[in-house]
């Protein structure tokens, strides 16, 4: 009888499995592919022996844990020289060292030294400051940089990027406001074809933005974010060829170099949120 309810209990469950994919539309079934032929086309193009790209190491860190475990542990060189001399150098090595667990002090020392007034380097050294554990001052200027900010005069960028790094400090005084201000800004840059930024559309932005609305809990699929009867989503899967993303439509070759990163990122914590309904921020590592 005990094996009998097992195997009723095995059926039901690929049943529910099954059914649960089935649920999903066109374009979300397109992003489920599009993360699996970036990871078996792509993926050791961005984590190796010798280099990590922060926007992929962490996603990878969100994904299936078998896929992590196995990504990881084929790829990672828990003996790499990590360069830490700028606040993009200070992220990846703090995401390496986040999801390698390894001893942080070298990174925090030299975080302890980095001040900024720069509106767009603000956000890296926050994240860089949420992974360290930096401190309540340090966190506040970092957050004063960006709130004192006037969104107006800034792009659909900066406001993806804000976005993301203000996401864990929405009880502050002033970021829940600013938020809303960086919201509105992004309507204005919407279009069928994804985010405008220097005055066109690219994948790079659009995934920018997805990935700091995704991490404040807004649905990058909502009429809210969609144009002629395009979401965001479907926007940025426009870009793909086989895991990999153009930067404009126009362009006759893949950007590997910046876009096809962060839009892999954008569906990767985009999936997360679908499958959670919950806000996701692409640095928390407690999970």
């Amino acid at each position: 009888m005990k094996k009998i309810w097992l195997v009723v209990l095995l059926v039901l469950s690929v049943l529910t499995v099954s059914g649960c994919q089935a649920q999903l539309d066109e374009v979300d079934q397109s992003v489920d592919r599009a993360i699996d032929q970036f990871v078996e086309n792509y993926v050791t193009t961005y984590i190796d022996e010798d280099y990590v790209n922060d926007y992929v190491l962490a996603s990878i860190y969100h994904l299936d844990p078998a896929d992590k475990e196995k990504i990881l542990s084929e790829n990672l060189n828990p003996n790499m020289l990590l360069v830490r001399d700028t606040a993009y150098g200070l992220i990846s090595a703090l995401v390496y060292e986040s999801i390698l667990d390894i001893d942080m002090t070298e990174s925090r020392n030299v975080l302890s030294t980095k001040t900024t007034e720069n509106p767009y380097e603000a956000p890296s050294l926050l994240h860089a400051a949420y992974m360290a554990n930096g401190s309540v001052n340090q966190i506040n200027a970092y957050i004063d940089v960006i709130i004192n900010t006037d969104p107006t005069l800034m792009d659909a960028d900066y406001a993806g990027m804000a976005m993301l790094a203000l996401s864990p400090y929405q009880d502050q005084e002033g970021v829940l406001e600013y938020i809303e201000d960086l919201k509105a800004l992004i309507l204005g840059y919407l279009s069928k074809d994804g985010v405008i930024s220097w005055g066109n559309a690219n994948s790079a932005t659009t995934a920018t933005v997805i990935i700091g609305l995704v991490a404040i809990g807004e649905n990058p699929r909502s009429e809210v974010y969609t144009i002629e009867d395009i979401d965001l989503i479907e926007a940025l899967l426009s870009y793909e060829n086989e895991g990999g993303f153009k930067w404009m439509h126009a362009d006759e070759e893949l950007d590997l170099m910046f876009s096809t990163p962060q839009a892999f990122s954008a569906l990767t914590l985009y999936q997360l949120f679908r499958k959670g309904q919950k806000p996701i921020y692409l640095y928390d590592f407690s999970k």
